[in-house]
């Protein structure tokens, strides 16, 4: 299998990332490729990024915290992550994503081929119990469900950064 990394650009996001790693510790489990996580701490306050530093101390080595210092910014956060990353290819997901079981295998599966630079996968929004909270996560999920169906058709024009994977080789100016 081929390695990767996992990109998570934060910024006062440990409360989201307490319930994201687990799902992403529990979705390499058993996995035979090398791998690693990066946290990329985008300027949180000072607390947060100890309270970071603690969280991520509690995971095996491979989770790993990197503190972006350059211009603030998720786009320039995730700069840092891709220069830092040990593996050519990258899974691209934010702090509050949540990744529904076999989601990362099934993101990976296409780079067995060669020419695979780009995949998109789903990403799963948590309404809450408002209206209008409901109606943007149905929202969200349609526009996700027609760019999906036209990728599948060979005709790609969206997909979520919070749910990707690409060579790092083949793309560039990510968000």
């Amino acid at each position: 299998s081929t390695p990767f990394s996992i990109l998570i650009p934060c910024r006062d996001d440990t409360e989201r990332l307490k319930h994201t790693l687990p799902q992403l510790s529990a979705a390499t489990e058993g996995c035979q490729a090398q791998w690693e996580l990066l946290v990329v701490d985008d300027h949180s306050g000072p607390a947060e990024g100890e309270a970071l530093e603690s969280l991520l101390a509690s995971y095996p080595a491979h989770f790993r915290l990197l503190r972006h210092r350059g211009q603030p910014g998720k786009k320039a956060a995730l700069a840092t992550g891709r220069q830092l990353a040990r593996h050519e290819l990258i899974v691209q997901t934010d702090a509050d994503t949540w990744l529904d079981h076999g989601a990362l295998a099934e993101l990976l599966a296409p780079f067995a081929e060669a020419e695979t630079a780009l995949t998109f996968g789903m990403v799963r929004m948590h309404p809450g119990r408002h209206m209008a909270s409901q109606f943007a996560a149905l929202d969200y999920l349609s526009l996700q469900m027609s760019g999906q169906a036209l990728a599948a058709l060979n005709r790609p024009y969206m997909g979520s950064a919070a749910n990707m994977a690409y060579r790092k080789s083949r793309v560039r100016d990510l968000v």
